[in-house]
């Protein structure tokens, strides 16, 4: 079939050419809650591309939920792929899992599945009705499931939900589904990342789950600021973060900063070598050894730290590996990282440098010259450091201080074993 729009464009195409764009099977069932219970939930896996592993919701949206389902107004369906009816790519793909007897990936549903679980395990209660709404033949406050009527039991178990099962032939199939799935509630970008498949993902989660692990006896009341989000890797800034400095490691030349274009490649086209990965998954480490000690230390409290703090100590970390030395004692290390890092952003302004760029502009005209003042008076270790990882200028700014720092206390940090040089490693061996 040929079909002619005016004389600028024609579409040509039979029916069954059609049909072979069609990439995923959609098949609508409703289950009830008995079901999701007895089989649904213990054969569904949380593949973490598409959903994170705990529930993101707070009780009050939970305790909604479960209303909703009891009231029938639970219409969202939730989404999840059937492996064992999609193509053989997709399968082969989670060849393990299905031999861990699961049957289905969850695309969108999480939260759901795992409310209503936490409900028929008593983690939370219900009240009925609502807050502010009367009813005459309903009423109970603050109930578990474990203390309903026997009737009512069986009734919430007979309450339906809408699944979408869906078919598909391989595995960026599905990261096209999620997209196109949460396109009600607009990803950001390194959500739509974290769903391409490949080493750069995979590695990105891993170091960011056991990073987010290293935190968690610290309460989310200590964090502020910019670190709010990031602990708690609240929609993968975390995992956004982390993948600035992977790129940083993999692209040590790249001086025109990183952008979220380059980060798209990296993830697409998993662009990052086997050294890059190792190294940064042992400066993860060192992160991750340091953190569980930190809530010992006197001079520092998680409610102090932000985002380019912990940057610049992932750069301390890098300058002291790159000069050949292991941190043997992360959190001696890091004790003298944020003792002088406190000290750095108190420095002001080098009057040399700063009379330099006023002097250059004295002859221009005023505005000029009030511009290069301003400038001049942001030429500081407290101003380079309002900016993370993206800005590369503000970076090597920072590293040549703590380089600067580094050198001078090497001694020390060698004579108390923070640090070992690699050389003296190899003769003692």
């Amino acid at each position: 079939m040929s079909i002619t729009k005016g004389n600028s464009a024609q579409l040509s195409f039979t029916a069954k050419a059609f049909r072979k764009l069609r990439k995923v099977v959609l098949k609508a069932k409703e289950i009830s809650i008995r079901e999701i219970k007895e089989y649904l939930f213990d054969e569904t896996h949380l593949d973490p591309s598409f959903q994170v592993e705990t529930t993101r919701w707070t009780v009050e949206q939970m305790q909604s939920f479960i209303l909703s389902v009891i009231e029938g107004l639970a219409n969202h369906p939730i989404s999840v792929c059937a492996i064992e009816r999609s193509g053989d790519k997709l399968r082969k793909h989670y060849e393990n899992r299905i031999s861990d007897k699961i049957a289905y990936i969850s695309i969108d549903g999480n939260n759901r599945l795992n409310t209503i679980m936490k409900f028929l395990r008593d983690e939370f209660t219900i009240s009925f009705p609502e807050e502010g709404v009367f009813s005459e033949d309903v009423n109970f406050t603050d109930v578990n499931y474990s203390e309903l009527p026997e009737d009512v039991k069986r009734e919430f178990l007979k309450s339906t939900l809408f699944v979408h099962f869906y078919e598909v032939e391989e595995r960026n199939d599905l990261s096209t589904l999620f997209k196109r799935l949460s396109s009600g509630t607009p990803l950001n970008d390194q959500e739509i990342r974290n769903c391409y498949p490949g080493g750069v993902s995979d590695h990105v989660r891993k170091v960011s789950k056991k990073l987010k692990y290293s935190w968690s006896s610290v309460s989310e009341e200590d964090w502020s600021g910019d670190m709010s989000g990031v602990q708690a890797n609240t929609r993968r800034t975390l995992d956004e973060f982390l993948a600035k400095w992977l790129y940083r490691l993999a692209n040590p030349s790249d001086n025109s900063g990183v952008s979220s274009k380059k980060l798209d490649t990296m993830y697409r086209i998993n662009s990052v070598g086997p050294a890059s990965f190792k190294l940064h998954r042992q400066q993860v480490q060192i992160l991750c050894d340091t953190f569980s000690h930190a809530t010992g230390y006197q001079s520092f409290s998680f409610d102090e730290l932000t985002k380019s703090k912990l940057a610049n100590y992932l750069i301390a970390i890098n300058i002291a590996m790159s000069l050949d030395y292991e941190i043997v004692d992360p959190a001696g290390f890091f004790n003298w990282y944020w003792d002088g890092e406190l000290k750095r952003r108190a420095t002001p302004v080098d009057p040399a440098v700063r009379s330099i760029i006023v002097t250059a502009s004295k002859k221009k005209d005023p505005m000029e010259w009030a511009k290069q003042t301003a400038k001049a008076d942001k030429e500081k270790y407290s101003s380079w450091s309002t900016n993370a990882l993206d800005n590369t200028t503000k970076v090597k700014k920072r590293a040549a201080m703590i380089k600067s720092d580094f050198d001078d206390a090497i001694s020390s940090l060698v004579s108390d074993g923070t640090i070992v040089s690699l050389a003296a490693l190899e003769q003692a061996a």
